[in-house]
């Protein structure tokens, strides 16, 4: 039996209320600890990155759930907000990149980055080709984005003050 399109709306309200969560919660973090964040290089650079990982859940999650829309709308759709977050995840990290000097750390947040952005385009591509697999691919791209924001607020929150 096929998986119809309706049958991810959970998955997708979920993921639109965890992400809305943490979005806020990065939000508290940064404003806690605003002067450190502001004073140390590449921070302000990282916190925008984390919020933009998960606004990116928020809006894929949201544009999931119109109601109505065909597969290849919302494929469509992913494409776009998928092209967009990568010119921004990969301007993010260049700028990343130029501050500090190469490292795994810094490599790392960058392969996670660019993972999710990957599976966001795949995603929807494969939605605007026909294929309801895309949801997969958008799914994963969840799981990477959710890493990569969490980590995001664990550096804002508590390994700012080591």
């Amino acid at each position: 039996m096929p998986i119809a399109p309706t049958d991810w709306n959970p998955l997708f309200s979920t993921g639109a209320e965890v992400a809305a969560s943490l979005t806020g919660f990065v939000f508290v973090g940064i404003s806690i600890n605003l002067k450190n964040v502001v004073s140390t290089p590449g921070l302000p650079a990282r916190a925008a990155e984390s919020v933009a990982h998960l606004f990116l859940i928020l809006l894929v999650c949201l544009l999931m759930l119109v109601p109505g829309e065909t597969t290849h709308v919302l494929g469509d759709a992913t494409l776009v907000l998928g092209v967009l977050w990568w010119i921004v995840v990969t301007f993010l990290h260049w700028r990343r990149f130029q501050i500090f000097p190469f490292g795994s750390r810094l490599l790392s947040g960058a392969i996670l980055g660019q993972l999710d952005a990957l599976c966001i385009l795949i995603g929807g591509y494969r939605l605007a080709t026909g294929h309801v697999d895309g949801y997969l691919w958008i799914a994963a791209a969840f799981a990477f984005a959710l890493i990569a924001g969490v980590v995001g607020a664990w550096v804002l929150l508590i390994e700012i003050l080591r």
